[in-house]
């Protein structure tokens, strides 16, 4: 039920973007192709990927003291090779996957710090942990925040603002092996969260989108468990997330995607993981 409220309280706030909207949802297809012949000289494989991302921000002023902000990122494309020997396409894996849903409330008092609420939903489309079921929308975590924010600095579509508070998470598996069994999993923690938001556009045809979050667990519902092993206190490790999009359009359907992540979770890796993906391809502005 608790994730009911919550997903419906998410697309509600989006669904309702109506008259005196600031709104904004681009949508892009981008997809390489790599193909060699038979008799082609060397060890190259072809190679075909394609990605479809969505990226969306709705805000309003509700009322003089109420303003709501609402951010979508979706994210899912697929790769597939072939060496010169084959005769067939290798089938098509999973390279990105990405659900991120957040909606923030803050109450606008004139005051130096604005007071908030949050709510955030991050999934997969496709979980494929398991090779004998796949399932949808797996592993899901939920993220309640609350502290103060402020913009840092805005001029006409130029924007950024930061936020500090409490956030308590829960992650949800559906599909965890347990045993021997795969079954419902849920853990618990809670802690200090920082977070840095930039929407920055440099002509009509180029903007960045950045987000750098901080986030310092206090506690862990799963810390006795782990009491005794090598990786008893990973979980007190300060998580960092820095995402980069630079978007440039070329003409008025195509595009130039180049997103740069960097993630650090030392109860994932104890190194920071790199992505980077840069497309070509067709961009469409629904509004």
């Amino acid at each position: 039920m608790k994730k009911t409220i919550i997903a419906i309280l998410l697309i509600a706030s989006i669904l309702i973007a109506g008259e005196d909207w600031q709104k904004s949802f681009d949508a892009s297809f981008l997809m390489n192709l790599n193909n060699y012949s038979d008799n082609w000289a060397g060890e190259e494989a072809s190679s075909f990927n394609w990605v479809l991302n969505g990226n969306g921000n709705f805000s309003k002023q509700m009322y003089s003291f109420l303003n709501t902000s609402n951010r979508v990122k979706l994210s899912f494309g697929q790769t597939t090779s072939k060496m010169k020997t084959d005769s067939v396409w290798g089938d098509a894996m999973k390279s990105t996957d990405v659900i991120d849903i957040e909606s923030i409330e803050k109450v606008t008092l004139n005051w130096l710090v604005d007071p908030f609420i949050g709510l955030r939903a991050e999934s997969q489309f496709l979980d494929e942990s398991d090779t004998l079921k796949t399932c949808y929308v797996n592993p899901l975590k939920l993220t309640e925040s609350f502290g103060i924010a402020r913009i840092i600095y805005k001029k006409e579509k130029l924007e950024i603002s930061s936020r500090l508070g409490a956030a308590i998470k829960q992650n949800i598996n559906r599909n965890a092996l347990i045993d021997t069994l795969r079954g419902l999993d849920i853990t618990n923690d809670g802690g200090i969260e920082f977070i840095t938001d930039a929407l920055v556009p440099f002509k009509e045809n180029v903007t960045y989108t950045g987000r750098l979050s901080l986030y310092k667990a206090l506690f862990y519902s799963e810390a006795d468990a782990l009491i005794g092993l090598p990786n008893e206190n990973d979980w007190k490790a300060v998580d960092a997330a820095f995402d980069n999009i630079l978007a440039i359009k070329l003409g008025e359907y195509f595009a130039v995607n180049i997103n740069i992540q960097a993630l650090y979770d030392k109860e994932i890796d104890a190194k920071t993981r790199l992505k980077e993906t840069v497309g070509v391809g067709i961009n469409y502005k629904f509004l």
